[in-house]
C-alpha cells in the first residue's frame, strides 16, 4: 500500500486489515535499507536480505497482541517473506 524509508504498509484483503511493518521489527539489529522514492522500492540488506516494491505481494504472519498501556487488543503483522 505504502512504502517509507523505515517500513511499509501491507493490506490483507481477506480480513480487511492493514498494518505497518517496521524495519526495526524485522531483525535485530535493524537491517540496512535503501529507499527509492521515485520507484517506491525498499531494498533491505544486512541481517535481513529482501526487496519490497509498491503493490508487491508479501506473505505476513498476523497475531493478536495486547497493548499493556490501554489493555486493548490489536493485530500485529510480521513479514514472513517477500513473494
Amino acid at each position: 500500500m505504502r512504502i517509507f524509508s523505515n517500513g511499509f504498509v501491507v493490506l490483507v484483503p481477506r480480513f480487511g486489515i492493514e498494518g505497518l511493518i517496521r524495519l526495526r521489527d524485522l531483525a535485530d539489529p535493524e537491517p540496512d535499507s535503501a529507499f527509492d522514492a521515485e520507484n517506491y522500492t525498499l531494498r533491505l540488506t544486512g541481517s535481513y536480505d529482501a526487496a519490497v516494491d509498491l503493490f508487491q505481494k508479501v506473505r505476513v504472519r498476523i497475531r493478536d497482541v495486547k497493548d499493556e498501556a490501554t489493555g486493548k487488543r490489536g493485530a500485529k503483522m510480521e513479514l514472513v517473506r517477500a513473494v
